[in-house]
């Protein structure tokens, strides 16, 4: 799973790692960002740890970062699911609507 966010009006991308031994998609997640000029950063959500990047400003742009960094971590490529949802703090009023 990859997870987009955005943050400081930049378009952010993280691989959460799976467990203790996943290391070949925490490399290629690693690889693909050092290639591209992304600087990575690790950090911690919850119990999880989570590889995390800035891939962009451009949603366009984005988007293709988003598909070049499935195909590359997860080797699969074609069409996929992208399931947005919204997280994090909201207004009661802004629930109702």
């Amino acid at each position: 799973m990859l997870v987009a966010t955005i943050e400081n009006d930049k378009i952010c991308l993280a691989y959460p790692h799976t467990g203790r031994f996943d290391f070949r998609r925490r490399y290629r997640f690693a690889s693909f960002c050092k290639a591209r000029g992304f600087p990575m950063q690790r950090e911690v959500w919850g119990n999880v740890r989570v590889s995390r990047a800035v891939i962009g400003t451009e949603a366009t742009d984005a988007a293709q970062n988003v598909v070049e960094c499935f195909f590359s971590v997860y080797r699969v490529s074609g069409s996929y699911g992208l399931r947005l949802q919204g997280m994090g703090w909201q207004s009661s009023a802004d629930r109702q609507s």
